[in-house]
């Protein structure tokens, strides 16, 4: 009975968000017989030294707490979901994969690939080697505040205090913007309600 397990790397997304990778492994299993009872065990090696270990037994209780999801699909090639391993870009990997259940004994398939460095957030922005992040040429200033790096004058900009908590800050006008804005009626003077979410008009005198 054959067995063939490979990388996905057209689905498999590797992303940065605040620094931090969010990653999604797919895996092709592909072979027609009932794969139900099939039970996986992925993990992670860098530098000969495992990282990380995941197991899935495909059952569909809980299955939000998986770490390998069987995604559904109508044909024989079978898609699994590593979920988000916590990974260093610019580093080589091996991923092995331990089947259990598909034959007598059990296939550890080993598959090596490189994480990519993610996308450059800025051109002032440098590759860090050592810490495998991209920085800017000015570091952040460490006071608790929030910053906005300004990539025109080359220099973090103190982002104010939010006048409400449901207003978001708006890197591209540098100010913080309500949920809906404010009518335009110049007739007529208003005033933000939080507790309602919205403009609530103010009486004339």
């Amino acid at each position: 009975m054959e067995i063939n397990i490979n990388l996905d790397t057209k689905k498999s997304s590797f992303s940065l968000i605040n620094n931090v990778f969010d990653n999604n492994f797919y895996l092709n299993f592909r072979g027609k017989e009932d794969i139900s009872n099939i039970s996986f065990v992925s993990q992670l090696f860098l530098n000969n030294q495992m990282e990380e270990e995941s197991f899935s037994n495909n059952q569909p209780e809980d299955s939000s707490l998986k770490d390998i999801l069987l995604l559904p699909s109508s044909s024989d090639i079978k898609r699994f979901l590593l979920r988000n391993p916590s990974l260093i870009p610019d580093e080589t990997y091996n991923l092995k994969v331990i089947v259990s259940g598909y034959t007598d004994s059990d296939v550890e398939i080993d598959t090596l690939f490189t994480v990519p460095v993610p996308e450059k957030p800025l051109p002032s922005w440098v590759w860090n080697e050592t810490e495998k992040i991209w920085q800017p040429p000015v570091p952040m200033p460490e006071d608790g505040n929030d910053y906005e790096w300004l990539e025109d004058s080359q220099e973090w900009f103190l982002v104010p205090e939010s006048p409400y908590p449901s207003w978001q800050w708006n890197s591209e006008d540098l100010s913080w913007m309500p949920p809906d804005p404010e009518p335009i009626d110049e007739s007529q003077t208003y005033l933000w309600d939080e507790e309602t979410i919205s403009w609530m008009p103010v009486e004339n005198s």
